[in-house]
């Protein structure tokens, strides 16, 4: 049976390469005073936008170009999300924000896409002067060189450290503490114990990381697929034609309510303990190098700020499929921010947005992108 070594969309295991750097502290240490720990960032934003005191029915502005997380707390907690398109580069157009605001609008979500910090001034002004909240997703930034200026604060460390699990949110000043959202019970921190070392183990073998947490697991996974495909197998054998989804194959609102569920509850004490034990700034430099070396060697990628710290790196392609299929063979795991959106928005409606999903993707440059992974992606990519 063949496992192929895989380059993961998210960091693994590897704590002896973990590194410190202190300047880059990241976001969710904020939340040490003025926030709560819950178990996904979307849980964040169903428990916030309740504190600031919507009402079932009220509006939140949300951006077409959106991962289906974004929009599942919101309809979960009675809401009604509407759609913003972003300008021809993904970056916000207050224009267009205006424009889709209603007499019904209660908040506005924006997002720092891939760790690139947004102007939010306008956003601000905009919400302070129609009487809404601005809710400000830094959940793919790491670091932020402007303070927050949203009423509800977003971060997700989980994305950029080895954990399962681990989302964080605060409230502006003025609004009191966020709440908190309830204990995890003994049961639950066990199946979380469980599912973490399973996670870590798992990714630890596929990248070929973790010394003899990986050959640990490798026996485990290797009885776990034993006679048939394992997801390695089927990762690296995508067919040739990939494309992006047609709407007849789009799921249901049913469907990413379930896939992306709401748990009301603080994060698992295993996976809340592997973020608070992770050094400050880890991987925060490795990220930096990575991006700017496929910089030098790719067009259309832009210079990194001196202030960013990048969570992928995205990339487009007017016929993306060939390259994702090669991505595929190769068992390099990429996203696809955008698809599926939220089946009851029409992206005819938003060209922007319809674009940058469909002709974008996004690799990792996260901390376990070696030179080899490096190498193994530019392949992929330059066929």
């Amino acid at each position: 049976m063949r496992f192929p070594q895989v380059v993961p969309e998210y960091p693994v295991w590897t704590p002896s390469r973990a590194a410190a750097h202190p300047q880059w502290r990241g976001l969710a240490e904020r939340t040490e005073a003025d926030g709560r720990r819950c178990s996904f960032a979307r849980t964040g934003i169903f428990l916030g936008l309740k504190a600031l005191g919507l009402q079932s029915g009220d509006e939140v502005l949300l951006p077409a170009w959106h991962c289906a997380a974004l929009v599942v707390p919101v309809a979960k907690a009675g809401f009604t999300p509407i759609f913003y398109d972003l300008d021809e580069n993904g970056r916000l157009d207050p224009a267009r924000l205006e424009a889709a605001w209603t007499s019904k609008t209660r908040a506005v979500l924006a997002v720092h896409l891939f760790g690139f910090a947004e102007d939010l001034a306008p956003v601000r002004a905009l919400c302070d002067a129609r009487n809404g909240f601005l809710v400000e997703d830094a959940t793919q930034a790491y670091y932020l060189a402007q303070d927050p200026v949203g009423d509800l604060v977003l971060v997700s460390p989980y994305k950029f450290l080895p954990a399962a699990e681990g989302g964080e949110y605060w409230l502006k000043d003025g609004f009191g503490p966020a709440p908190a959202p309830p204990e995890t019970t003994l049961t639950g921190t066990l199946k979380a114990f469980l599912k973490d070392a399973y996670h870590i183990g798992e990714a630890s073998f596929a990248a070929r990381r973790g010394g003899l947490w990986q050959w640990l697991f490798g026996a485990v996974i290797r009885l776990r697929y034993l006679g048939r495909p394992s997801p390695f197998q089927v990762h690296s054998k995508a067919p040739a034609n990939a494309v992006p989804p047609t709407a007849d194959d789009l799921p249901t609102a049913d469907d990413l309510m379930e896939k992306w569920h709401v748990a009301p509850r603080a994060p698992a004490k295993w996976s809340a303990r592997l973020v608070r034990r992770a050094p400050p700034g880890a991987g925060a430099e490795e990220r930096r190098a990575n991006y700017a070396w496929f910089a030098e060697r790719l067009e259309g990628v832009s210079a990194l700020p001196d202030d960013v710290v990048p969570y992928m790196l995205p990339l487009f392609r007017d016929e993306p499929g060939p390259v994702l299929a090669r991505l595929r063979r190769a068992s390099i795991q990429f996203q696809r921010y955008g698809l599926p959106p939220w089946p009851e928005m029409d992206f005819a409606a938003f060209p922007n947005a319809a674009r940058l999903a469909h002709t974008g993707f996004q690799i990792p440059i996260h901390q376990n992108v070696d030179a080899a992974a490096r190498e193994r992606i530019l392949g992929a990519l330059n066929g």
